[in-house]
């Protein structure tokens, strides 16, 4: 697997596919919660609360 799937946005249906997947979604999104930029946990960075870089201080609940 390319660790840059999910960094790269031109793919990131797939990495949401894998990461559907993923036995370890919840844990990956609990320790990548506060990342920028790509996807974990199945959600984007705008799913995790940034918009345009910055956090939007929305509270995010963790599956």
């Amino acid at each position: 697997m390319r660790l840059n799937l999910f960094y790269d946005w031109q793919h990131h249906e797939q990495a949401l596919q894998t990461c559907y997947h993923c036995p370890v979604r919840s844990q990956c999104l609990r320790f990548h919660q506060n990342e920028r930029y790509g996807i974990f946990g199945g959600t984007t960075p705008a799913e995790r609360g940034y918009r345009d870089g910055r956090h939007t201080n929305d509270p995010r609940t963790i599956p």
